[in-house]
């Protein structure tokens, strides 16, 4: 005789869920689309560059701005798991001297800055990822889902606010062939 757990989705299903999505993320554009940002921004910019001034500091810096958008949707289960993740990002490539020329950051500063934005963005994806599978875990008393949706918002700052990131991500889990339903 088997038991089955009737407290909502099984951890062998949510573990294989999250696995898959996590996969797809780490194969996705987005991890090269940052590798191709900073190289811009090393050599340049480029036309994503902004000029700001520091009322703290008295100083300027010029900054790099970039968006990634990746999408996933993963079966496992008679489950299907559909979202979408976006993070936007903001990090400092140089100040501007008295004479308001230009001085870069070291290409290891931009590097660092442009790998602290996608390790945030690897964990934003991550947590969002997980606290959704766990909220869903319980979202049916019959072993499935009755189909949910769900939204997080997070943000990111570091190097005295050098670097500044926000992540959005949303996603939805449903029986195969089901639709998805807002979780109120």
């Amino acid at each position: 005789m088997t038991v089955s757990n009737t407290t909502g989705l099984s951890n062998d299903l949510l573990a294989s869920l999250q696995s898959a999505a996590l996969g797809q993320y780490q194969q996705s554009s987005q991890v090269s689309s940052f590798a191709q940002a900073m190289q811009q921004a090393i050599a340049g910019g480029g036309s994503n560059s902004s000029v700001s001034s520091s009322p703290v500091t008295g100083t300027s810096t010029t900054t790099n701005s970039q968006s990634d958008s990746f999408d996933t949707d993963v079966v496992a289960g008679g489950e299907e798991l559909t979202g979408s993740f976006q993070s936007s990002s903001l990090i400092a490539v140089g100040t501007f001297g008295p004479d308001g020329k230009m001085i870069p950051f070291s290409q290891q500063q931009i590097a660092s800055e442009y790998q602290s934005v996608a390790d945030a963005s690897k964990s934003a994806y991550a947590d969002a990822l997980q606290n959704f599978l766990t909220l869903s875990k319980g979202a049916d008393s019959d072993g499935g889902s009755s189909g949910t949706t769900y939204t997080d918002k997070s943000s990111f700052t570091s190097d005295n606010g050098l670097v500044s990131a926000n992540f959005d991500a949303t996603f939805s889990l449903k029986p195969v062939g089901g639709s998805a339903q807002s979780a109120s």
